[in-house]
């Protein structure tokens, strides 16, 4: 009811308002009076040429007047045409936008919530999407009240097809969770059975993460994804795991586990980030390590908007996702 009513009001604006009326009948005023001048001077130009007898000129007249009909109904049915074509064309906008906002409202909501601070360990996230809906994705599992899980990936590919897909990765990891906590076997399972489903088309790079606060570890594995980096208290790449979720049918995948000390920072970035800077891990090398995980993840996005930051090619942009694990 309501979307019909919304669509009536943008059809009778796109059709034109009341006060547009005025403007209307003088357009067509003078569009005849246009019309009725050029039809006389042609007329009167035919007779000078022709010289036609009384009958004819009659004859003349008759078949002016038919024609100056004929392509009038014309030009009022094909306006006629024209406006129906454009109401079904903006009825179908909004559906379309309608569906557009629900499934950007239902990807949102799929997001949790950044977890609190526990025992001197903090976490923070960012996503912006290139579009209405997009392909990045993260989540957070609390193990058992001392270990939590975390996840970054980027569908191949962006808007409807890759929203979709994160429907599914989602509930993938989350399964994949309860059978087992190590990060390699994790995306191996998900890895599995993604490509049960697509052949590879499309495909996800990630990297899972568990931390665990006593003692306080870091087991990770990347697939196919942007290194994480640790910052602050150690610098370290973190690269060991394997190719693209989904990519292969049996893919395996190593793991590492590195302690973390006292004031590192764990930073973990999807390629809309890595592809906007010429050199991303000198660029975070250069920012204030001790910052708290918020400040950090914003820090990190600013870099990305930066003025010396763009993106790989002119008029495309991508998904970016910052996530940062403090540990103090």
């Amino acid at each position: 009811m309501l979307l019909t009513e919304a669509t009536d009001r943008r059809v009778r604006v796109a059709s034109g308002s009341p006060g547009s009326r005025p403007a209307v009948v003088a357009t067509a005023v003078a569009t005849a009076l246009i019309v009725f001048v050029l039809g006389a001077l042609l007329e009167t130009w035919l007779i000078s040429l022709l010289q036609p007898s009384e009958g004819e000129l009659t004859w003349i007249s008759d078949l002016f007047l038919a024609g100056c009909l004929g392509v009038a109904i014309y030009l009022w049915l094909d306006l006629r045409f024209t406006r129906a074509a454009l109401a079904e064309l903006e009825r179908g906008k909004i559906v379309l936008d309608t569906q557009f906002a629900v499934a950007a409202k239902i990807q949102r909501d799929l997001l949790p919530a950044t977890p609190p601070p526990r025992r001197g360990v903090s976490w923070a996230v960012r996503l912006v999407q290139a579009g209405r809906i997009g392909g990045d994705y993260y989540d957070f599992i609390d193990l058992d009240g001392q270990s939590r899980i975390a996840v970054v990936g980027d569908i191949a590919g962006k808007g409807i097809p890759a929203a979709m897909m994160l429907v599914y990765v989602r509930a993938l990891f989350r399964q994949a969770v309860r059978e087992t906590r190590e990060p390699a076997a994790v995306i191996a399972r998900l890895s599995k059975a993604l490509y049960a489903e697509t052949r590879a088309e499309p495909y996800l790079t990630c990297i899972v993460v568990r931390f665990d606060e006593q003692p306080r570890s870091l087991t990770f594995s990347v697939a196919g994804h942007p290194p994480a980096l640790v910052v602050g208290g150690m610098h370290q790449r973190l690269v060991d795991g394997g190719p693209p979720a989904g990519l292969l049918p049996d893919a395996e995948y190593e793991q590492q586990t590195v302690a973390i000390a006292p004031g590192s920072r764990v930073v973990v970035v999807t390629d809309g980030i890595t592809e906007r800077l010429a050199d991303f891990e000198a660029s975070v090398a250069a920012i204030d390590p001790r910052q708290p995980a918020s400040a950090l993840c914003e820090s990190i996005f600013h870099l990305s908007e930066a003025p010396d930051a763009s993106a790989p090619v002119d008029g495309w942009d991508d998904d970016r996702t910052v996530l940062v694990l403090a540990v103090d």
